[in-house]
């Protein structure tokens, strides 16, 4: 899309959107949103979008194996960014209290 004005981008996706998706209303609770729903995805760490497709894709998986061979292939594994991260975070820090341990002892 290199060189098209913001306005031609946005009327592109609109199109796009038009063409190919299809909304699907859905209403809860609010206190359920808050209470459940939200906090839920939150520790998922995926949108509020994502977390919903995903309970859909798995309730299909698990409960119509006919239909689940209609499924697009997708990742099997759902990735948890927040707690990716936090692994990370930690080998590093690991790996770093053991380096500074190991000069300390070289010493």
């Amino acid at each position: 899309m290199a060189g098209k004005t913001k306005e031609e981008r946005s009327q592109q996706a609109i199109k796009y959107a038009k063409e190919h998706l299809k909304r699907i209303p859905f209403d809860v609770q609010k206190d359920y949103y808050d209470t459940v729903l939200k906090p839920a995805a939150d520790s998922a760490g995926m949108s509020m979008n994502t977390f919903i497709k995903t309970a859909i894709i798995e309730k299909i998986e698990r409960d119509m194996p006919d239909m689940a061979k209609k499924l697009p292939d997708m990742p099997k594994k759902r990735v948890n960014r927040k707690e990716e991260l936090t692994n990370t975070c930690r080998e590093i820090f690991e790996q770093l209290w053991n380096e500074k341990i190991s000069d300390i002892h070289s010493k």
